[in-house]
């Protein structure tokens, strides 16, 4: 069925257009006579329109359209309809409406669907393509740089000294300029401040290094475009609140492909051996360099 269907009409010529409408009937009780038989649509409108059912009549704003037992649709008014499937117009209005989006929304999926080869392909590409390093590539050098390519003390100093942006930073001595300038400006806010003797310096930036603590962030998202394609497959028998949570993280598909994306060309900025080499400012023994140096030329 399709959206169409349950959309609230307005206008009558929509009606009167379809190819089985007829103007009026007469309604029998009898078996083999003509009968109600379903309801198909329903209107509201600002000029009254007559009754479709002969023995009636009567002129309304809103009612519906009705299938016939012999094929053919007419017009009833609201009361008529409560009176022969005891349905109140506000609720059917409700429950049409109801029907409407669960129609949008499946074509909706159906396009995807349609769409799926497509859609995986620029998954793939995404997860493969995005640079010289792959998805999985990434994954693993992450999580080589938190635990496998340095032994526990080397972990503990590289979680110890690099922000949580790449920062790598050390306290040094200032100059006696530095000094004298740090307390001229301290005075001019006409209490004395205290002013420190050393200053934080800046030894180097490793390039993208919070990506380190947000890569769940893309796990996620690979877990997301994983179950996205998979219940777009069969969504037959899906239970509703199922059904619609996938309606509603699908409106999400293209932003989470780009965000998925951006995690991966991240991870190629972030996975240099230049990049990778500025640890070696954290160690001074042999071992510990080399140890910085092996790991930073498996990705040369």
């Amino acid at each position: 069925m399709s959206a169409q269907q349950f959309k609230l009409i307005h206008n009558f010529e929509e009606i009167t257009s379809r190819p089985n409408f007829i103007d009026s009937v007469h309604i029998s009780q009898n078996e083999n006579g003509v009968r109600i038989k379903d309801l198909v649509g329903h209107y509201q409108f600002k000029e009254r329109i007559k009754c479709g059912i002969a023995q009636c009549g009567t002129k309304h704003l809103k009612g519906y359209i009705v299938k016939l037992t012999n094929g053919f649709e007419i017009v009833i008014g609201h009361v008529c309809g409560r009176n022969n499937f005891g349905v109140d117009f506000t609720n059917k209005e409700r429950e049409f409406n109801t029907q409407r989006i669960h129609a949008e929304q499946y074509q909706a999926l159906k396009e995807i669907f349609d769409k799926l080869p497509e859609l995986q392909q620029q998954f793939e590409e995404v997860l493969e393509q995005t640079g010289r390093f792959t998805f999985i590539d990434i994954k693993m050098g992450i999580k080589a740089l938190q635990n496998d390519a340095f032994d526990y003390w080397m972990n503990q100093m590289i979680k110890a000294k690099i922000t949580s942006k790449g920062l790598i930073t050390e306290e040094q001595f200032k100059t006696e300029q530095e000094k004298e300038i740090d307390e001229e400006f301290s005075q001019g806010w006409g209490k004395k401040q205290y002013v420190r003797d050393t200053k934080t310096v800046t030894l180097a930036v490793i390039d993208e290094y919070d990506l380190v603590a947000q890569w769940h962030e893309a796990e996620k998202l690979k877990v997301y475009f994983e179950r996205i394609h998979r219940e777009i497959r069969n969504p037959a028998g899906m239970p509703n609140d199922l059904f619609k949570k996938l309606i509603k993280d699908l409106k999400e598909y293209e932003h989470n492909l780009k965000e998925l994306k951006n995690f991966c060309i991240r991870g190629n900025r972030l996975l240099t051996q230049e990049n990778l080499m500025k640890l070696g400012i954290l160690f001074k023994k042999p071992d510990e360099l080399r140890k910085v140096k092996v790991f930073a030329a498996r990705f040369g």
